[in-house]
């Protein structure tokens, strides 16, 4: 029992310290890789804001060019001016804007050059503009759609440029509308061009779908735009076109817009950085699994305790083994002692076999109880 008392002891001290010092190295650890991670997500996140940056920026810019030849192609067709007549404009050359009375190819020639869709409006009143011929046609930006209160007034009222970014019928699009006036220099109409972005944003979303990072790191993006698609995936691995709205990471993102958040996905903890977009109100997120110092720190202490414990049984059986090689020979060595201090002097010492201080004793004890047997015959 002492001999596994022990053995027991120091084995559980040591372990204990080893437990201690390998849990604080880890914590150390987990914390150092945690802010890793946090920035890993930080600088993917930045880096794919930017790269929707330079495309929208590149499409964007196509719409100076497309307008400024939309205006040639409109001159050449239309001439330096033209007059309003009721809903319809009568050209400089003669030709006649109005869809519901009379066909022309102007629109569509100007289409087949700038790739977009285009549309004219004429001046009804002091308050409003009527689009009377379209490309688009089949939708509520046809013939018929009364222009918007803005572009009334940048356009007809103020007589200059109007450049919009929007959403348009469910696509990212920016509108460039250009003033038509009459030949006394009134403004009386407004050429528009439309160029959609879904070629950009369709590589855009490839190319997103396509990155990864770290051990499980992707990207994602929800949409931010209110009152039409708050809240829907609209780049992700397995929620595409899902609405997570009512998830609270994902509402924790649509209001704070910027930050990094930390939240729990099919029972596995993730870490998130995430940014705004404006052009396309976006939110884009770049997420990577979190690293679970709790699940290495019981794994560590598993193992400690486990080898402990087959320390443990090793020294307790080493303990036991030893026992009977040492306490055996020294039994049987006390109960000669207990003979010979009551007088029997003829029983013989038991034999050890052991080549230690025990042999030595017992030799010893030999020694005496034979010193003792000739002391005796001489008092005799």
């Amino acid at each position: 029992m002492t001999i596994i008392v022990l053995v027991l002891l120091p084995s559980v001290s040591i372990g204990v310290i080893a437990y201690g010092e390998a849990k604080k190295n880890l914590n150390l650890q987990a914390s150092a890789n945690l802010e890793l991670v946090k920035q890993e997500t930080q600088i993917k996140m930045t880096d794919s804001r930017e790269i929707a940056e330079v495309m929208h920026a590149y499409a964007a810019a196509n719409i100076e060019t497309n307008i400024s030849v939309a205006r040639e192609k409109f001159a050449q067709a239309c001439g330096s001016y033209a007059e309003k007549d009721g809903e319809t404009l009568v050209c400089e050359k003669g030709l006649k804007i109005n869809d519901a009375l009379y066909n022309n190819d102007l629109l569509q020639n100007i289409k087949s050059v700038v790739k977009g869709e285009s549309g004219i409006f004429v001046k009804i009143d002091d308050e409003s503009a009527k689009k009377i011929s379209a490309t688009d046609v089949g939708n509520i930006y046809a013939y018929g759609y009364m222009m918007e209160p803005e572009m009334y007034q940048t356009t007809i009222v103020n007589g200059k440029s109007f450049i919009k970014y929007s959403k348009i019928g469910g696509i990212f699009a920016t509108k460039s509308c250009t003033s038509i006036r009459n030949k006394a220099g009134e403004t009386v109409g407004t050429l528009c061009v439309k160029i959609d972005e879904d070629k950009e944003i369709a590589n855009l979303i490839q190319k997103y779908e396509n990155t990864k990072f770290g051990k499980n790191g992707r990207i994602y993006v929800v949409s931010n735009l209110e009152n039409i698609s708050a809240g829907k995936f609209v780049v992700h691995e397995t929620l595409k076109g899902q609405d997570g709205s009512n998830l609270s990471y994902v509402k924790e993102m649509l209001t704070k817009k910027d930050g990094v958040i930390k939240y729990s996905e099919n029972g596995k903890t993730k870490i998130a950085s995430y940014g705004f977009f404006e052009p396309y109100n976006w939110i884009i997120v770049a997420e990577e699994d979190d690293v679970n110092s709790g699940a290495v720190i019981a794994g560590t202490r598993n193992k400690i305790i486990l080898n402990g414990l087959m320390f443990l049984v090793i020294a307790i059986i080493a303990g036991l083994l030893l026992a009977k090689r040492i306490v055996s020979p020294i039994k049987k060595i006390t109960e000669a002692f207990k003979k010979i201090s009551d007088g029997d002097l003829d029983s013989a010492m038991p034999e050890i076999n052991t080549k230690d201080e025990i042999k030595d004793l017992a030799d010893t004890m030999s020694m005496v109880i034979g010193a003792l047997k000739y002391t005796r015959g001489q008092k005799k």
